[in-house]
């Protein structure tokens, strides 16, 4: 929506000056101020290109080049501008701020990281929230969380904050203290996405599917490159067994913080689903390439063996995973596949009830062992939708 005449008025007018006297800096610059502020993003960009044309080394016509290229999420421009800004002398922690911003947007996360200084965020607490986000891109969650206290401990209300720290302590596991943040976030703005993501997972938890696809379609619908959400349609269309659609929406995902293995497992489990083995093995090997401590993965790889009739591969991969994971269900679902193949029924059901109490429809997966004969290498199993939702999470 455009806004209103009248909010136009001073804008028209310092265009009219600047036609009148374009080698007048003065009025050029106010003039991009205001289009910035009115949202004219593009009025203010052309207006810094033709004044940097005539004046390439004034930093602060680079600076406000640089944030009308930041508004329009033109992050490798503004950048370039921040950073030629601060090379001709200006210096301000809303620049450096600004820098930080656009390197976050390009995924450098350490260096923006790194810019973000205790001095930058005492003199502009405001970079606490992006501090924040790019410690939990690189993996820092307890430094995250710590990061997003600090701010709301200052600022009487901030809805981007509470939803990111609801996030940071659902994935922690401190899905209670999560909760909490995650309504605050979303009675301030129902679309806040960090509390979306929780709010839906915390449904997923009660297996009720249908609420969660109607919730994470809403979340699409108006966060249409958010990966998490992709990667949880994925998962519920493998739970219910749509194995085609799962493996479509996973070739959909960009994720969106931080990068991980889970959008190679989702799509390694449909593929399994599928009776595609070789390309589940490739997608675990993604995985694995992401990050090699994470157990399920090696689990993973040890099932696709175990599918392949590679029984010693198999078995180093399962004590692996054991070894990073004693609770690796993809580790147990391959001691399980091996057992069948070798008839061993009886001990496969041992395998099972060793299974932690928290791992669901564990009676499922026991009638799916008892009535499936063992496999093949050329014929894949088919998982219990539930132990693949399992072994995903």
């Amino acid at each position: 929506m455009r806004p209103p005449v009248s909010a136009t008025a001073r804008l028209n007018r310092l265009l009219v000056f600047v036609e009148m006297d374009g080698a007048n800096p003065g009025f050029r610059k106010e003039a991009i101020r205001e289009a910035l502020k009115l949202g004219y993003w593009d009025t203010a960009r052309k207006l810094a290109d033709v004044g940097l044309n005539a004046q390439p080394a004034d930093a602060e016509l680079l600076s406000l080049s640089g944030v009308s290229h930041l508004s329009v999420h033109h992050y490798g421009e503004a950048e370039e501008a921040f950073a030629a800004a601060l090379s001709r002398g200006a210096d301000s922690a809303g620049l450096r701020y600004s820098l930080a911003f656009a390197r976050f947007g390009e995924r450098r996360y350490s260096e923006s990281l790194s810019l973000l200084t205790p001095e930058i965020v005492e003199a502009l607490p405001a970079a606490l929230p992006l501090r924040a986000r790019c410690q939990h891109y690189l993996r820092e969650t307890d430094e995250a969380i710590e990061t997003c206290t600090a701010h709301l401990a200052i600022t009487d209300f901030d809805a981007e904050t509470h939803g990111l720290l609801s996030l940071l302590l659902y994935e922690r596991g401190r899905s209670e203290e999560a909760i909490p943040h995650a309504d605050a976030a979303l009675r301030c703005n129902p679309k806040q996405v960090d509390a979306m993501l929780v709010s839906v997972s915390l449904r997923a938890a009660s297996r009720n599917y249908g609420i969660v696809r109607r919730s994470l379609d809403a979340l699409l619908q108006s966060n249409p490159r958010c990966g998490r959400a992709w990667l949880g349609l994925a998962l519920v269309e493998l739970t219910r067994l749509q194995r085609h659609a799962a493996k479509r929406n996973m070739h959909t995902v960009a994720l969106d913080a931080p990068e991980h293995a889970g959008r190679w497992h989702v799509l390694a489990w449909a593929n399994i689903m599928l009776g595609d083995i070789l390309s589940a093995e490739a997608d675990f090997g993604r995985a694995l390439a992401q990050d090699r401590s994470f157990g399920q993965t090696h689990g993973g790889l040890a099932v696709c063996a175990a599918l392949q009739g590679r029984e010693s591969e198999a078995r180093v991969g399962i004590k692996r995973a054991l070894h990073l994971d004693p609770q690796s269900m993809s580790a147990c679902y391959a001691q399980i596949l091996l057992m069948q193949r070798a008839g061993q029924h009886e001990e496969a059901r041992r395998i099972l009830d060793a299974v932690p109490p928290s791992a669901p429809s564990q009676t499922k997966v026991a009638d799916h062992l008892a009535n499936t004969p063992p496999k093949q290498a050329s014929s894949p199993a088919r998982p219990d939708p539930d132990t693949i939702t399992t072994l995903l999470h």
